[in-house]
Formats: C-alpha cells, structure tokens, sequence
C-alpha cells in the first residue's frame, strides 16, 4: 500500500508501516502483538527516537502482560491478527485536511478488537494517534484490570523534561495567587511520573520531542482515565486510554484519548512554536465561522436579574448597540426557558429547552429579525443536558449559529459519548456553519483545553462587575490569562472578556483606573467576548470601543493567520508584558496552515505580504516609559512597521539579542505595531 497527499505520504510493505507529513517521518514494526515504533525522523534535526523494545500502546495490561493482576499469565491471550491495513484523504471541515491510516487488529484469546488510527497532515510537525476498542461475545470486564498506554517513545539522550498544563475552574481562579498555568523543568532526570499535564517535552541535543495527550484533562481535574507522563530508562509512557473495562462495547468501537506525537528543534521557541502549529492543524480556524466579536447579556448582572435580562425586551435594546459598536454576534445567555423573576435555577431535567413565554410572547421571531437586519448573528446557552433535538429546534427556529454549553459534568464514559455524539449531530444539522463553544468555568469534568475544540471555542471565564466577589474583572489577571495560555495554546479559539468598566466595585478591582482601549486590546489577543450589556455603555465607552473595534477589524484577518507567542514579563499589574504575533512566512499557504476559508465580517483594509504584530502593554504600576523586550524568531535586523492606532510608520531596531526598545508614555498605556510586509 502507498498512498500520497500533498507533501505526506503513508507506505505498508512486509510489515513495516511508514508514514511522513514532509517535516516528520515515523516507521513501525508489525510485531505478534501490535506496531511498534522503528524510529521517529525530523527533517530539522534527523532521528529523534530510536526503536521501542515493546509495542507502542496497551489496553488494559493485557497486550505485553504488565500490569496484570497477581496469578494471572504473563503472556496468554496477547498475539493479535493484523485484520487489514488501509488509507484515506479525509477533509470534513472539522480538523485540516490529512491522510487517515487505520490498523485493524484482533486479539481472539481477549476477545477484544483495536483500531489503530493516525492522522498524517501534510506538512505538520507532528503526527496524531488514536486508538479505538471494542469487544467481541464473552468479553469479560473483570479478566481485565492494568493500565492502558497510549503512547511509548525511546529518547535516552533528554538532558531536560518540561511537563505543563492548565487549570481549570478560571471562576474560583482570580487572584494573583492562582495562576491558569502550571510547568516545571526537570534537569538529567532518571524517573518521572506526571498525573497533571497535558503535555511533556524531552530535549536533546539534535532536537526535541513533545507529546500532548487530547483530553479533557487539566491540572486540577484529572477527568475519565486521562492517566500520567512517565519517564524511565529513557523510555516516556502516556498512559490512560478513557477507557475501563466495563466501558467496551459489542456493538461499536469506542474512541480513546489520541496522542499528538511533534518533532521541534530543541529550545523553549521551538517547542512552542511546534505545538502552536499542530494545534492549528488539528483545530483549524475557519475565517467565515470563527472570526468574530461576541457580546454576551449575562455578565453586566448576576442570579435572578441576569436570568430575567434574557428577555425580548433587553436583546432589542442591545441590538442597536451591538451593531453599532461592530459586534458580530450577540449571544443570549441563561433566562430564556425560564419564567421570569424564578428565584432558582432550573435544572436540566425540569424545564424543556424552548423559549418562555414571559420572556418571549412570540419565540424567536421578535430578536431574530431585528438581528438580522442589523448584521448580526445570533447565539444562545444550553445546559448540556439539553438534547440534541432541542439545540436544533432552536437553531432553526431563531437562527442561531453560536452555541455555548454550560454545567457540564462529563464525569463518566458514557456522558463523554453523549456530548461528542450531541455537538456531531448539531453540527451536521448546522451544515458545518455552528459553532459550540465550551465552559470550562467551574472544575467538574468538561471539555478542557485541548479536547473538542473543533467544534468551537473555549468560553474560559466569568468575569463580573461586583458579584460574586470572586469572578470580579480585574484586567491584569485577565491579561495575564492570555500570557500563560498563549505559550501552549493557540489563544485565538479562546475568548477572552471585555467588561464595563464603569460597572466594576472600585473596592474589588483597580479597573476604574484604565481605559476601555487598553481592556478592549487584552480581549483582542483572543476571540473577544464582550461580556456585558452593551446598552449600558455611556457615549463616551461607546465611542472610544467603537474606534478601536474598527482599527481591530482592519487588521485581525491577519492576526488570525499568526501564531502569538507571550513575550516580556508575566503580567503582575506592575510589568511591561505583551505579545507577538508571528507569520512564520515559510509559504505553506493558508490551507495547510489550518486557516481555511476566506473573507468574512467586514474585515479588510490592509492586503498582501505576510505581517506580524507587536502588542505591548504598560501595566498600571510600572514606572519605566521605555523598556528593551526580547521578541521571538528575530535578531540583528530593522523592521518596518505602522502604528495600528495612528497609521505612523517607523523602524524597530533588533539587537543580536532578539531585543528592542519601546516607548509608552504613560501607565495603563498600549502599543500595536503591524510590521515586516
């Protein structure tokens, strides 16, 4: 078997599968029990992994006969079938284009059959695995009981291990002790075992090689049989399938977690510049459907009165407003089902998902005609025990393309498969042109940050004006949510709050001493939410938003095709903190870069070339008005670039340090520089 796609490849012959994205090359060996992996090739640096002893992925103990229970065989039942081997081209709209080669192997003795799924995209610095399970008649649940490995890698020669991850719960999350993102370095180490990270990179001296686990797992909630990191004898082991034995089915496979496997050049750059471009690969943006600007009613008020404001009345004072400011998509948040002035909130099970009457007389029809006439788009909260069929009922009925899902407890297999099969089916029904974007607010088991996401965004907090007191917007803890998540993650499928800053309890948050300018950039490094009501702005909120949303219009197409790195210090209210926003120009065209689609939401103005952008912030406590900043991916050069705000042009000189020096004048203050057409 050979097939090809593009600049990737996948090869089968006497046993020895073979596959390449033209960046990264991995080899397996057919073995009695499974693929092993050969070798791992990076075309920046050569071999990075040598031949596994034993084969890559286990299910339950059983294949190699670790991990099994005292008395039990170590070596019955684990030869297995190789059942057929193919490859396909897929491009469902949902991840960028690939080749999808599956392994299908039985194991009589277990009664048990894998698939073995890798997603091959042309010219990605990684590739993605996956395993699938199901059973045959007479499986029995209790014969089983080790642990299952998703992936095995040799690599003797690490001289460093980072592990990272972040943490969910971002409602209780907003202090300056409780940071969104936790890493550690380990130096030459010998033994580890991480049960808290989404991803661990081991650096060597010809290159380095990460793997990230595809969960729903964050550091402070381990969810379903998400597992750990574990280093020993130069071998790393992910194990946790999301999977337990009495999980498997007759009838079906049932997915495990996947395992995105990514080649870098072996320094912290490269490492984050690897995973930010197989995120982008995996989760790809898609400029008619995931660019835009949100405002969301629920966050200017709190309990019975954010519920009641879930009316006709409030959303057709909002439209206007929104349409004015250049809002592409007004979301109405939780109230809507529910009668008005209800004290409690309705729980799933008790009310049916349609609109109230009390706040609705004549469904939908009163705000969706009005927002569409003002250019706008619709979105709507579900709770995620809100069937399938209700979500499309309402879809149809209102016109509503953005969903966000709320109070998610995914906490067993069986409500995992569900909300998949949900966002699938609603989805479908929506022609590829939804999008539901996913709470992870509160610390049960939800989506996380590097699961599902191809369905939408990630909704990541509650930030209010005065209640509760521990969700209030304080502007340097949002920023610095940015900063951290933006090293690991691609920030833009994240949304990210502007509040009214009028609004805020001055004895809870200092942002009555910024300008809504600078809160409105920190929402711009993300997907911005403005979560508020937007018909409580004053004239003069009002207008200094509606100016800087049209300057962000002009250029955020271009910023969508960059990958934004954090660079000067942690944001602590006292720093010079900001990012870059880097096109790496290496002429991969948008399509493979996982930026698909073309024009949408007025955006415009600028064309041609591949720019970058500079975005630095003065926090408020900072006494310097100039500051050297170390960018990535440049030195020794002088870079042309316009100030987004004024359209001044000027040269930014680059030291053989990567450093440059800027200027703002005064605390609270922001530069936005476009640079290097």
């Amino acid at each position: 078997m050979e097939v090809k796609f593009n600049n990737a490849y996948v090869k089968y012959k006497n046993g020895l599968l073979e596959v390449s994205t033209g960046i990264i090359s991995r080899t397996w060996e057919w073995r009695q029990n499974g693929f092993a992996t050969a070798e791992i090739i990076y075309s920046a640096g050569g071999r990075v992994c040598q031949r596994n002893c034993d084969i890559d992925y286990n299910v339950f103990g059983l294949f190699t006969g670790q991990d099994l229970p005292a008395g039990q065989s170590q070596r019955t039942g684990q030869t297995a079938e190789l059942r057929g081997i193919d490859s396909r081209v897929v491009q469902d709209g949902l991840t960028s284009p690939h080749l999808e080669v599956t392994a299908i192997t039985t194991y009589p003795v277990l009664l048990l059959s894998v698939k073995y799924v890798i997603w091959v995209y042309p010219d990605a610095p990684g590739l993605r695995t996956r395993l699938y399970v199901k059973s045959f008649g007479g499986y029995k649940p209790a014969a089983c009981g080790g642990e299952s490995v998703t992936e095995t890698l040799c690599f003797p020669q690490t001289s460093r291990i980072k592990a990272a991850g972040f943490y969910n719960d971002t409602q209780h999350r907003n202090t300056a002790a409780t940071e969104i993102l936790r890493e550690e370095n380990f130096n030459n180490p010998d033994r580890i075992d991480i049960d808290w990270a989404n991803l661990i990179a081991l650096y060597g001296s010809g290159g380095g090689v990460c793997v990230v686990k595809e969960s729903n797992k964050c550091v402070n909630q381990s969810s379903y049989d998400t597992g750990s990191f574990k280093y020993h004898n130069g071998i790393l082991t992910a194990t946790g399938l999301g999977l337990k034995p009495q999980d498997i089915k007759e009838d079906r496979y049932l997915f495990g977690w996947a395992s995105w496997t990514i080649c870098f050049d072996g320094t912290d750059d490269g490492l984050e510049k690897a995973i930010k471009e197989f995120d982008r690969f995996r989760f790809p943006v898609n400029k008619n459907n995931d660019i835009y600007i949100m405002s969301n009613i629920w966050g200017s008020t709190t309990g019975v009165l954010a519920r009641d404001s879930a009316c006709s009345d409030i959303i057709l004072k909002e439209i206007p407003v929104a349409a004015e400011l250049g809002v592409d998509v007004l979301q109405v948040d939780a109230g809507w089902h529910s009668p008005m002035g209800l004290e409690k909130k309705a729980q799933p099970e008790v009310l049916p998902w349609y609109t109230h009457g009390s706040k609705f007389a004549e469904g939908w029809v009163t705000i969706s005609g009005p927002a569409a006439d003002a250019g706008l788009k619709l979105g709507l909260w579900f709770p995620w025990l809100a069937s399938a069929d209700e979500i499309i009922d309402n879809m149809r009925l209102g016109n509503f393309e953005y969903f966000k899902i709320d109070w998610a407890n995914l906490n067993t297999r069986e409500r995992l498969d569900g909300m998949i099969e949900k966002a699938e089916k609603v989805y479908a029904a929506g022609s590829g042109n939804v999008r539901i974007n996913w709470d992870v607010t509160e610390n049960a088991p939800r989506m996380g940050y590097y699961f599902g996401r191809e369905f939408g965004n990630i909704y990541l907090s509650n930030r209010k004006p005065h209640f509760p007191v521990n969700a209030v917007y304080v502007p340097y803890l949002v920023l610095r949510d940015c900063w951290q998540l933006s090293k690991y993650a691609n920030i833009n499928k994240f949304q990210i709050i502007l509040q009214n800053i009028d609004m805020i309890d001055r004895d809870l948050s200092d942002a009555c001493l910024h300008n809504f300018s600078y809160c409105a950039m920190i929402a711009f490094i993300g997907s911005p939410i403005l979560f508020q009501q937007v018909h409580l702005l004053s004239a003069q909120a009002k207008h200094e938003l509606k100016n800087i949303i049209a300057v962000y219009k002009k250029h955020r197409q271009a910023m969508y095709n960059c990958y934004v790195y954090p660079v000067g210090d942690k944001p602590d209210n006292s720093s010079w903190t900001g990012f870059q926003f880097v096109n790496d120009g290496q002429g991969r065209g948008e399509q493979s870069r996982g930026v698909q689609g073309g024009g949408g939401h007025g955006d415009g103005g600028y064309g041609g070339g591949t720019p970058g952008f500079i975005i630095l912030f003065r926090e408020l406590n900072n006494k310097n008005n100039t500051q050297k900043i170390k960018l990535r991916f440049l030195k020794n050069c002088r870079l042309q670039a316009i100030n987004a705000m004024t359209g001044e042009k000027l040269v930014i000189g680059v030291d053989s340090e990567g450093c440059a020096e800027f200027s703002i004048n005064d605390p609270c203050g922001f530069l936005w520089y476009r640079y290097g057409e």
